[in-house]
């Protein structure tokens, strides 16, 4: 049973696919393998290697502002809304932590009179740890 349902959800699932595509997103979790000649890792995916510009571009595409208050860059958008970019996330491979950083955005957000919660919500937003 599809995840997405409403237009939006699968415009949001497609745009996901085809950047997924375009960024090769498989030939990076491959490179990321042990033994595969590469650096691997977390550390590597979001500080630097092969996978760092990735997850830029995948900030670009404002996923991790999906589900996060306008007020903190975010869109603004619904948990259900995140859980159809998740869904489409998975499903192309993105490598990374971005399950736990979705995850992170969602706690914080619930803390809106906090003004740590609300810089960590700009950080998320841009795709900041």
């Amino acid at each position: 049973m599809p995840i997405a349902s409403t237009d939006e959800q699968l415009a949001l699932q497609a745009s996901i696919r085809e950047w997924a595509k375009r960024a090769a997103v498989i030939d990076v979790v491959r490179g990321l393998e042990p033994g595969a000649g590469r650096h691997h890792g977390v550390a590597t995916t979001l500080g630097h290697g092969p996978a760092a510009e990735h997850w830029a571009s995948l900030a670009e595409l404002s996923v991790f502002g999906i589900g996060l208050p306008a007020s903190a860059g975010g869109a603004g958008g619904s948990t259900d809304d995140l859980a159809a970019a998740l869904a489409q996330l998975t499903e192309s491979l993105v490598p990374g932590p971005v399950l736990p950083t979705l995850i992170a955005g969602l706690v914080l957000r619930g803390c809106p009179d906090s003004e740590s919660a609300n810089c960590a919500l700009r950080s998320l937003a841009a795709g900041g740890m």
